[in-house]
């Protein structure tokens, strides 16, 4: 970015709240529509899919397809649009109660998980249950629509199913780890900002540069998460610091440390004695020390540079929408430090 266009960015920049806060009425529509598609005889799929809603998030995907739309001219969004941003964020919600099931994880967003409170079973079915409502949604679209929806699913499973778990008989490249985040996570945001511009008019050449910078824009995102797990406070998490340490979860962290300080690594990861209390802040000093949460950092500003390059480089685009999405992309910078 030209030191001009960095000044111009610093000139309109704008706080996550502001954003949230323009965008407030749209996403109540969307948020209803979500609601409205919990509802099932089975009490429990309905009791389970309120309760993750109720927990909150950052509605960062529904955002996101919202301003793809309002960026190529779609001032108040179309019933399609809202069905879309809803149909996403069931899909990343049905993500949310299986990767507690796999990861047999306590908490979400500091409350217990609904895997913890309601049981594997009926969470699994819950997640199945917001699937099959997000393609009643995306399943009333066009072709493109519904195709790629279907395209993006699948890359969510595949990716949780590719994932894994750090071992001590194989090598986890970080190849592979890049093939994960961006099936997984930069998947669903590249569907957010693809087919909000893609309802809203855009041409063909300019949606498939709308899927590339969603790509960038959630690998930068899933980087940041990545490095919160060592730095950000409890509160903050929803869930204890060192969670990934704790369950071997191979992130750009795990994965560099294991590269920079084999031995560390290797026998806090592999050489535990069973049922011990692992001590989380050897771990993240032998992190600190070897400078990886900084090579992350840079790592995910240059996603995040690359991503604002071609924002930049779309033709007949709103500039305010411009200027909001790079102000979402500083913003998840920022939560890195």
């Amino acid at each position: 970015m030209s030191i001009k266009n960095i000044a111009k960015f610093l000139s309109s920049k704008l706080d996550i709240s502001e954003i949230f806060s323009e965008f407030s009425s749209d996403l109540v529509i969307v948020e209803d529509r979500i609601k409205a598609s919990l509802s099932s005889d089975a009490k429990k799929l309905t009791e389970i899919s309120t309760y993750l809603l109720d927990l909150g998030g950052k509605r960062i995907r529904p955002l996101m397809c919202l301003l793809s739309s309002r960026m190529f001219g779609m001032q108040t969004p179309s019933p399609e649009v809202i069905k879309v941003a809803a149909g996403i964020e069931l899909i990343h919600m049905a993500t949310l109660l299986h990767d507690d099931i796999i990861d047999k994880s306590p908490t979400r967003r500091g409350k217990p998980s609904a895997y913890l409170k309601f049981g594997s079973d009926a969470t699994l079915l819950a997640g199945d249950l917001l699937f099959v409502r997000a393609f009643g949604l995306c399943g009333a679209l066009d072709k493109y629509t519904i195709a790629n929806t279907e395209e993006a699913c699948i890359a969510v499973i595949e990716g949780e199913e590719i994932e894994g778990f750090l071992s001590a008989t194989e090598n986890y490249p970080m190849s592979r780890y890049m093939q994960v985040i961006e099936k997984k996570t930069s998947a669903l945001f590249a569907l957010s900002c693809k087919i909000g511009a893609h309802l809203a008019g855009a041409s063909p050449q300019v949606v498939e540069q709308l899927h590339k910078f969603g790509i960038l824009a959630g690998t930068s995102f899933q980087i940041v998460d990545d490095i919160l797990d060592i730095t950000a406070d409890e509160k903050t998490l929803g869930k204890k610091p060192g969670n990934d340490l704790r369950q071997c979860t191979p992130t750009i962290i795990n994965l560099s440390w294991m590269e920079k300080c084999p031995e560390e690594a290797r026998d806090f990861f592999f050489n535990r004695e069973s049922g011990k209390e692992l001590d989380i802040s050897i771990a993240i000093k032998s992190i600190n020390n070897a400078g990886i949460l900084e090579d992350a950092r840079i790592m995910a500003n240059d996603y995040s540079t690359k991503a604002k390059e071609l924002l930049e480089s779309l033709p007949n685009t709103q500039q305010k929408e411009r200027d909001i999405f790079n102000s979402i992309l500083e913003f998840t910078l920022e939560r890195s430090h």
